[in-house]
C-alpha cells in the first residue's frame, strides 16, 4: 500500500492507496489491533507492507480522540480511542474483502463521517493505483 501526502488548500491530506486486496487486509488487521487494545501504536513508516512517499512518517496510536495531525513537515500522528479505531476498521473492511477500482473512503478530516471529522489532517483510503478519489 502506498502512503503519501497531498497539500489541499494549505491543509494536508494523507492518502493510503492500493489495488490489491492483501494491502487493504493488512491495514484492516493493524487498525483492528488498535481498536482491540492489543496494539498501542503502529508506525506505518516502519511496516514492510506500506510504501511511504519520500521521508513520510506516520504513526497510528490508540489514545485520545485527537484525529490526524501534522507534527512536522513530513511527520504525522493519527490518534483515536479504541472505539473510534473500531469505526475506522469498519470503514476499511469492505476494501479488505472486495476492493473495487475507483472506490474511496474518507477516514479522517472534514469529509469523514461517524465522528471521525476531527484533527487538522484528512485521511483518504483509495482503491486506485494513483490514489484518486
Amino acid at each position: 500500500m502506498r502512503v503519501d501526502v497531498v497539500e489541499l488548500d494549505e491543509d494536508p491530506l494523507i492518502r493510503l492507496y492500493a489495488t490489491q486486496q492483501q494491502a487493504f487486509a493488512t491495514l484492516h488487521r493493524e487498525v483492528k489491533r488498535l481498536a482491540s487494545g492489543t496494539l498501542p501504536f503502529c508506525r506505518l513508516h516502519e511496516h514492510a507492507a506500506f510504501e511511504m512517499s519520500g521521508d513520510l512518517y506516520l504513526v497510528l496510536m490508540a489514545g485520545e480522540d485527537r484525529g490526524a495531525h501534522r507534527l512536522d513537515d513530513q511527520k504525522f500522528s493519527w490518534e483515536l480511542t479504541p472505539a473510534r479505531w473500531s469505526l475506522v476498521a469498519g470503514l476499511i473492511e469492505p476494501f479488505a474483502h472486495n476492493p473495487r477500482e475507483g472506490t474511496f473512503q474518507w477516514l479522517a478530516g472534514p469529509d469523514a463521517s461517524y465522528g471521525l471529522n476531527i484533527g487538522d489532517t484528512a485521511v483518504l483510503l483509495s482503491c486506485s493505483a494513483q490514489g484518486r478519489w
